[in-house]
């Protein structure tokens, strides 16, 4: 039977010939290094769509994964009102740590939310690969393409 929560996810990243997306890298990028600020729970990075245009221009492979969307608690509808019972007092601001913590703890893979006009997932645990676009190798392949027109 198939699993209609399964869904593609896509993350970005400069290292080649990978066969999981390991949450032991988190931090070690520029892109990773600035949110260990925000809290140190380790976790990756995903996507809901693979853009013709790269996200990151300065990263190379795009990796997919599939996972099963409901096992990611979705801060954007926040159906157990976790955003208001994880504010620091005096603060008015989310303890993201303690929230990712509790997320971490209470079985979820990971969460949803968004960042400027996109909602990105976030996984607290190493997925496995299933494909991998080289970003270099689909320019070369538009470049010949386009070349090979008649315009």
């Amino acid at each position: 039977m198939k699993n209609k929560n399964l869904i593609k996810l896509y993350h970005y990243t400069d290292k080649a010939g990978l066969d999981r997306i390991d949450i032991a890298y988190f931090g070690d990028n520029y892109y990773t290094l600035n949110d260990t600020k925000a809290s140190q729970v380790k976790r990756t990075y995903f996507y809901f769509n693979e853009p013709l245009e790269w996200r990151f221009k300065t990263l190379r492979y795009c990796y997919t994964v599939k996972v099963d969307i409901s096992k990611f608690y979705d801060l954007t509808i926040d159906k157990l009102n976790l955003k208001n019972k994880f504010i620091d007092e005096g603060l008015s601001t989310i303890n993201f740590t303690r929230l990712l913590k509790y997320l971490k703890y209470n079985n979820f893979t990971g969460a949803i939310y968004p960042i400027g006009n996109n909602n990105i997932a976030i996984s607290f645990k190493t997925l496995k690969v299933i494909k991998c676009l080289d970003n270099l190798k689909v320019k070369n392949s538009i470049l010949r393409y386009l070349k090979g027109l008649d315009c």
